[in-house]
């Protein structure tokens, strides 16, 4: 089952991180994933890749991109805007999928593809981790875990945001 290799915490990094490796890490540019990295380069073994796929929007990732390279990660730019438009939204628009019977599916569209993307860096890079932010109130959370856990992937995963009832308390007493 895929909870024994779940990351839920910030304490399981610390469990993780210690073996040291490669990590990925689903990086959009905010600030919870920079607060993510920034725990991760308290880790000096890991070697970390922060991961943002384009999917065809505005998001500009340039900055973001200097930001992880100050906290010792490197940033990879995967282009799959085309996969996002093929493979993931005609097939929505052709079956003319909502959410609660009237609600356009958008996001939620993308998570399996992110999820994919991640799982296939970390196959090429030998990662065994692979990280994202969503928390316990997102949609996000689910979707992006079991698309990982469906994919195959052996390593640990998850988001250390998810059992974390704010950034404050990863760093004071419990």
């Amino acid at each position: 089952m895929w909870t024994k290799k779940c990351v839920r915490e910030f304490d399981h990094i610390e469990a993780v991180a210690r073996n040291g490796g490669r990590v990925v890490t689903l990086f959009s540019g905010g600030l919870d994933s920079f607060y993510l990295l920034w725990r991760l380069s308290r880790h000096p073994d890991l070697e970390v890749y922060a991961l943002s796929v384009g999917l065809g929007g505005d998001a500009e990732y340039t900055d973001g991109a200097a930001g992880a390279a100050r906290l010792g990660a490197r940033h990879v730019l995967a282009d799959h805007a085309t996969v996002f438009a093929d493979e993931f939204v005609a097939p929505a628009i052709a079956a003319q999928a909502s959410y609660l019977g009237m609600h356009p599916v958008s996001s939620s569209l993308s998570r399996p593809l992110l999820a994919r993307a991640a799982v296939e860096l970390a196959g090429e890079i030998g990662a065994r981790v692979v990280l994202h932010t969503a928390n316990r109130s997102q949609n996000s959370l689910r979707r992006l875990n079991t698309s990982i856990a469906a994919l195959g992937f052996d390593g640990y995963f998850g988001s250390p945001y998810e059992l974390e009832r704010s950034a404050a308390t990863t760093n004071g007493p419990r």
